[in-house]
C-alpha cells in the first residue's frame, strides 16, 4: 500500500462469476475484479502475473473444501489448484480470503508466497451474490480500513467493531471470526 489513499492502493479480486456483483462492490471502483468462467486458474496466473504482484489487496472469492487442494465454482467445477500459485511473489500483498474454511490446504500455499497478511475465517464465511452479507461486509470494511493506512490487524479490529453496529445475523456472527492467519 502506497500512500494511504484508495487511489493509490491497487486491488485485485479473483471470484466466481455468481459472486462477482458483490465482489465488484467489496473491491471498490478501481479494483480490477476477474472472474471464473471465463478465467479459470492457470490462465489467470499466466495472463496476470504482473498485475497480481504488484496487487496491495488481493480478494479470493470461491468455494473452498477443509484440506482440499483447490478452490472450486458454487457448481463445484475446480477453479484453481494450489500449485498454480507456487512461484509468485506475493511480498507486497494483503490476501483477504472471502473463500470458506481459510481457503482450505491452498492456504499453504499462499502462506509459502509470503504475503504481507493473510486474512480469513475458519467458517462457512457467508456472503451474499447480489448484496453484501457478512462476509462481503466485512471485506467492505476491512478495505476501506486498510485503504486510509491502517495495518491489516488494525483494520481487521475496526471491520469487526463495524459489523457489531448491525444487525447479528447468522452471517455477521460468522464474519466476526475472521482473523489475521499471517
Amino acid at each position: 500500500m502506497r500512500g494511504g489513499s484508495l487511489n493509490e492502493m491497487r486491488v485485485l479480486a479473483y471470484c466466481d462469476q455468481s459472486f462477482e456483483i458483490v465482489t465488484r462492490k467489496v473491491a471498490g471502483g478501481d479494483a480490477l475484479v476477474i472472474t471464473c468462467p471465463p478465467t479459470f486458474g492457470a490462465e489467470f496466473v499466466a495472463r496476470s502475473k504482473q498485475v497480481i504482484e504488484a496487487a496491495d489487496l488481493i480478494i479470493f472469492n470461491f468455494d473452498a473444501v477443509p484440506n482440499r487442494t483447490a478452490w472450486y465454482l458454487q457448481n463445484g467445477e475446480q477453479v484453481i489448484a494450489a500449485d498454480q500459485l507456487n512461484g509468485l511473489d506475493l511480498s507486497r500483498a494483503v490476501i483477504f480470503l472471502m473463500n470458506c474454511y481459510q481457503g482450505g490446504a491452498v492456504l499453504n500455499t499462499l502462506k509459502a508466497q509470503r504475503p504481507k497478511a493473510i486474512i480469513g475465517g475458519a467458517g462457512e464465511n457467508l456472503g451474499g451474490q447480489t448484496k453484501p452479507v457478512g462476509t462481503d461486509i466485512m471485506a467492505l470494511w476491512f478495505r476501506r480500513w486498510l485503504t486510509v493506512g491502517l495495518s491489516p490487524a488494525r483494520a481487521l479490529e475496526m471491520a469487526k467493531a463495524r459489523l457489531k453496529i448491525g444487525a447479528q445475523t447468522a452471517s455477521v456472527k460468522d464474519a466476526q471470526k475472521f482473523e489475521v492467519i499471517v
